[in-house]
C-alpha cells in the first residue's frame, strides 16, 4: 500500500483529502479559479449602517480599496447551501479599480472576494488587513459566529469537457463516467458532499454544466459548456474575535479546501493549467 501511495504522490497525486499535511501548493499559471471568497460572520453592528459610521473604515482601506458603492440589497451567496439569512439593509463594497478585488461590509458580516487570487498567503495578507481596518475603524465585533471560505473552479469548452476523464478522478466524475450511446451527450452532471473535519463543515458542489446554466448563487453563467468544482469550507461557533484567530481559522479552512481540490483533480489538470509537477 506504502509503495502505492509514494508513487502516486511522486506523480502529482494526491492520495485522500484528509491527511495531517495540507499538499503543497503548486502554481498555475492559468489557474480555472474565478472566484475565492472569505466571509466573517457577526452579531449585527448597527454603526455599519450608516454612512458616518464606515467613514473610518473605507479611510482605512481607500488606498487598496478606492471604489465605494452602497448597494440595498442582499450580496452574493457565500455558502453554497445557504444555511443562514443575511436579511436586507445597507451593503457597502469597496473594490480595486478593475474589481478584480472587493471588500463587503453589512451590519452583519464582512467578506473579502476576488477573481485575481495568487496565493494563499497573499489572500490571507490581504484578509488580515481588512479586519485591521474594522480595528481601525471601531467597528470590530465583539464576537464572530461564522467564518467560511469558498472557492470556485471552471474548466470551459468542449475541448476539455472531451478529456475530463483525464482532469478528474473517476470518484469525482461518477455517473460522467458512463459510456453513452451514439449520437447522445450528457447536459449536466452534478454531485454534492458534506463533510465534517476537525470541527469544520466542508461543502463541495461539482459537475458538468451545459451553456448558461448555474448550479449554484455566487457565478456567473457562461455561454460555452463548463465543469464546476465549488468548495465551500466554514466553521459556525461563537467566540471572541481575533484577528490572529480568524485568520489561523481561515487558513485551515483554505488548507481543507486546497486538499480536496487536489485529490480530485489529476496531475494532467494543473499541467494543462501551467503547473509544474
Amino acid at each position: 500500500m506504502c509503495v502505492v501511495e509514494c508513487e502516486a504522490e511522486k506523480e502529482g497525486l494526491v492520495t485522500s483529502p484528509f491527511t495531517d499535511e495540507s499538499p503543497v501548493e503548486v502554481p498555475l499559471s492559468r489557474a480555472p479559479l474565478v472566484k475565492v471568497l472569505a466571509q466573517i460572520k457577526f452579531p449585527v453592528n448597527a454603526k455599519i449602517d450608516t454612512v458616518e459610521g464606515v467613514a473610518g473604515f473605507q479611510e482605512a482601506l481607500r488606498g487598496d480599496y478606492p471604489v465605494m458603492r452602497q448597494e440595498q440589497q442582499m450580496p452574493p451567496a457565500i455558502a453554497p447551501g445557504l444555511p443562514f439569512a443575511i436579511g436586507f439593509g445597507l451593503v457597502w463594497r469597496l473594490s480595486t479599480m478593475d474589481d478584480g478585488w472587493t471588500v463587503v461590509l453589512a451590519r452583519d458580516f464582512v467578506a473579502l472576494e476576488t477573481s485575481e487570487y495568487t496565493t494563499r498567503v497573499d489572500f490571507l495578507h490581504r484578509l488580515g488587513t481588512v479586519l485591521e481596518a474594522l480595528v481601525a475603524a471601531d467597528l470590530a465585533p465583539v464576537v464572530t459566529d461564522r467564518l467560511g471560505v469558498r472557492y470556485i473552479d471552471r474548466i470551459e469548452g468542449d475541448d476539455m469537457l472531451e478529456d475530463l476523464s483525464l482532469l478528474v478522478r473517476p470518484e469525482v466524475l461518477g455517473v460522467g463516467e458512463v459510456e453513452l450511446p451514439e449520437g447522445s451527450e450528457m447536459i449536466v452532471s452534478a454531485a454534492q458532499t458534506h463533510l465534517r473535519v476537525d470541527g469544520m463543515e466542508i461543502r463541495a458542489n461539482w459537475g458538468q454544466l451545459p451553456p448558461n446554466a448555474a448550479m449554484l448563487p455566487g457565478l456567473d453563467v457562461v455561454d460555452v459548456p463548463s465543469w464546476v468544482f465549488d468548495v465551500d469550507v466554514y466553521a459556525e461557533k461563537s467566540k471572541p474575535f481575533s484577528i490572529d484567530d480568524v485568520l489561523a481559522e481561515a487558513k485551515q479552512a483554505a488548507e481543507h479546501a486546497y486538499a480536496l481540490f487536489r485529490w480530485a483533480v489529476t496531475p494532467e489538470f494543473l499541467r494543462r493549467h501551467g503547473g509544474e509537477v
